[in-house]
């Protein structure tokens, strides 16, 4: 779910790890709160190994705008089985140690705009300007 929208199913089970990769960004672009060519989704690999499925998702879309709310997976939507399967998602600098107990997964920060600038051309200086 992203900003109330909720995207199609996922098959979990897909392989190679890029196939399942491309399956969520193509979810989640379809949702209409996201842009296409909105997403990046790109498989994590770790570097100690193990068996877990981690994934990176970037925003690079000017229709969500800078620094945006999390992902979300409402409760109802989380169908996850097996041996302690489940879905995490960190964001904002937020960290996760991999279940192999030696990777740790940290999320990058977003950016927003905000403030102001200045223009200045041939000596001339404009006034400030809002970023927006």
């Amino acid at each position: 779910s992203f900003r109330g929208a909720i995207s199609g199913q996922v098959d979990a089970s897909l392989s190679p790890v890029e196939d399942l990769a491309a399956a969520i960004q193509t979810a989640l672009e379809d949702a209409d709160t996201i842009e296409s060519d909105g997403v990046v989704v790109s498989a994590v690999e770790l570097s100690n190994g193990g068996e877990e499925k981690v994934f990176a998702i970037e925003f690079v879309g000017s229709g969500v705008g800078g620094d945006v709310v999390s992902i979300e997976i409402p409760e109802e939507h989380n169908r996850i089985y097996g041996s302690d399967a489940d879905v995490y998602i960190i964001a904002d600098g937020e960290s996760y140690i991999a279940r192999n107990g030696l990777d740790t997964i940290t999320s990058r920060i977003g950016n927003v705009l905000s403030g102001t600038f200045k223009l200045r051309v041939r000596g001339h200086t404009t006034e400030q300007i809002a970023f927006n």
